[in-house]
């Protein structure tokens, strides 16, 4: 052998760049979008729930009007036995049946746009469950029609 030494020597090497990319599975942007996305929806779930319950508290509303005045109607009715002979009675009683009487018209005249409404919408195929909840509004409507009649 030359005289050369048979172990590995170190050399002192310069710095050294290593640049590296790194690949995120999910786009950040798209994350916040998709949060921003998920709060709206949440937001109109909230806002349609909010206008389900005030559409149905005004159906109420209006159908326990009708209620009222029929039932304050049948009362007049049986007592007007006991009272036709009493002119502050049937004075009284007599304005409160026109106010009932108006009221009643402007129902009959919502009740039938109402039902108008209703048959305006026809699909091209009738399914089952369509002509089912069709039929129960109708009948809903036509129950309060009568009733202001």
């Amino acid at each position: 052998k030359s005289g050369k030494s048979v172990y590995a020597k170190f050399e002192s090497v310069g710095s050294q760049t290593v640049t590296s990319a790194t690949v995120m599975p999910i786009d950040p942007t798209t994350l916040m979008i998709a949060a921003a996305l998920a709060s709206i929806e949440k937001k109109l779930d909230n806002i349609i729930e909010m206008e389900r319950q005030i559409l149905t508290f005004l159906e109420e509303d209006k159908e326990s009007e009708i209620e009222g005045d029929l039932k304050t109607l049948t009362n007049i009715v049986k007592e007007y036995k006991f009272n036709w002979d009493n002119s502050d009675y049937k004075s009284s009683h007599h304005k409160l049946v026109l106010d009932i009487k108006r009221t009643a018209e402007q129902n009959i005249i919502f009740y039938q746009k109402q039902v108008a409404d209703k048959l305006k919408d026809d699909p091209f195929v009738h399914l089952q469950h369509f002509v089912d909840t069709k039929q129960n509004d109708l009948q809903k409507l036509f129950k309060y029609y009568q009733m202001s009649l």
